[in-house]
């Protein structure tokens, strides 16, 4: 089996796992935005626990498949999979490529909420950054303009969150600009 493979066979193996009783109330918590498949987030971990042991063994962590298990996931109705799919980037963040922030403005814009687009904003595109030079980085200024010139919402808020775990790195003469 390759990735893509072992992957799709762990979806199904989570939604039957999944607890319809446990699933409402992650429903409501999220103002009925999204789907659950009712699994809590420790029980989350230990399905994901075994996808990382199964794709160790036969992912390549290129670009593209990363890219490739990251849609697959995100593409999922239920919203445990964009969780699962913000971890498996964050484990393969050293196969980002140069265009992983156009890959992060479509996760922005796509099932967005406030559970997402808080972590792809500081995690998913500020420590692409940071590894890059931070805001010497010279996409920097680019994508910060990018977000927040954008008419949806979500990148906006993107743009303010972005620097979140910065610390000495802020720039706040940015910031007061937005």
């Amino acid at each position: 089996m390759n990735s893509v493979e072992i992957t799709e066979a762990w979806i199904k193996e989570v939604h039957r796992h999944g607890q319809r009783e446990r699933a409402a109330p992650m429903e409501a918590y999220m103002r009925h935005q999204f789907p659950f498949v009712g699994l809590p987030k420790a029980a989350r971990q230990e399905h994901q626990s075994v996808l990382w042991d199964k794709l160790k063994g036969v992912a390549t962590n290129s670009p593209e498949e990363v890219r490739a298990l990251v849609d697959l996931l995100c593409n999922q109705d239920a919203r445990e999979f964009q969780y699962t799919a913000m971890e498996l980037a964050w484990k393969t963040r050293k196969q980002w490529s140069e265009d992983w922030p156009k890959d992060v403005y479509r996760r922005i814009q796509t099932k967005s909420w406030w559970d997402t687009v808080d972590w792809w904003a500081p995690k998913g595109l500020g420590i692409y950054l940071l590894d890059r030079g931070g805001s010497h980085c010279p996409a920097f200024e680019g994508i910060l303009e990018h977000l927040h010139s954008h008419n949806n919402l979500w990148m906006k808020r993107s743009a303010l969150i972005l620097q979140l775990h910065w610390k000495d790195q802020t720039r706040f003469d940015w910031l007061r600009t937005l």
